[in-house]
């Protein structure tokens, strides 16, 4: 597997809808075999691998009953969710994803009961890392 990696970044206002994909408007870095359509906001990983997803967003307080819940979706259906019991302030989510088969496409979603609202008062509103295992086959990292 080649050097993959990804660094993406939000700094514009506004909202994710309920079920709806946090969009990423600045991308750092891109390298290797991996893509991200910041009109869908969706990656695209195109080789097997063990993949590791480091994020956080920055949410104004919500109208939802429950936590603030953003969660990595993928086409193979894996749902790794990350929150914020507080209702409002830095979601944090991580995870390894496995990618037997490519392509794979990966989202970041809104998983909370209600529209959320990024964070007035910070200047980078989420941010997303995205790293391959680089050798794979032989134990990685």
């Amino acid at each position: 597997m080649n050097h993959i990696a990804l660094q993406i970044e939000r700094t514009g206002a506004g909202a994710i809808a309920e079920s709806g994909k946090v969009v990423f408007d600045n991308t750092p870095l891109l390298v290797g075999n991996i893509r991200y359509n910041p009109v869908t906001g969706v990656m695209t990983l195109s080789e097997p691998g063990r993949y590791l997803f480091h994020w956080w967003v920055a949410a104004q307080p919500s109208l939802s009953a429950k936590e603030i819940e953003l969660a990595l979706s993928t086409s193979q259906g894996d749902f790794l969710e990350g929150e914020c019991p507080a209702k409002n302030g830095e979601v944090i989510g991580k995870g390894v994803i496995e990618v037997p088969e490519t392509p794979v496409t990966v989202s970041l979603v809104n998983a909370s009961e209600d529209t959320l609202f990024y964070s007035s008062v910070e200047p980078l509103k989420a941010s997303m890392i995205v790293i391959a295992d680089a050798d794979h086959n032989h134990g990685g990292w």
